[in-house]
């Protein structure tokens, strides 16, 4: 994820803790994920799908793998599959 700077995962951890709180009784996943792309427009290489996976864009991987420590620091809500 060479194009994805720490200050990026960042915004992307910051706007999906904002979105949690706005949700405090939870959130899905997938509606985390379009609420996101929302409020931080996906930039050109976010936008962008992998070679190997056809029509799978880029931003919600990114957003994904951006939540690891906070689900990992038990950040309630982060990414409920409900």
């Amino acid at each position: 994820m060479a194009h994805i700077t720490a200050q990026r995962t960042g915004e992307f951890q910051r706007r999906i803790l904002d979105i949690l709180k706005r949700h405090p009784e939870g959130f899905p996943a997938k509606s985390v994920l379009a609420q996101l792309a929302e409020e931080l427009p996906p930039k050109d290489f976010e936008r962008s799908e992998y070679a190997s996976r056809p029509r799978v864009r880029r931003f919600e991987y990114i957003a994904r793998f951006a939540s690891i420590p906070l689900v990992k620091a038990g950040w309630p809500g982060v990414f409920d599959e409900t």
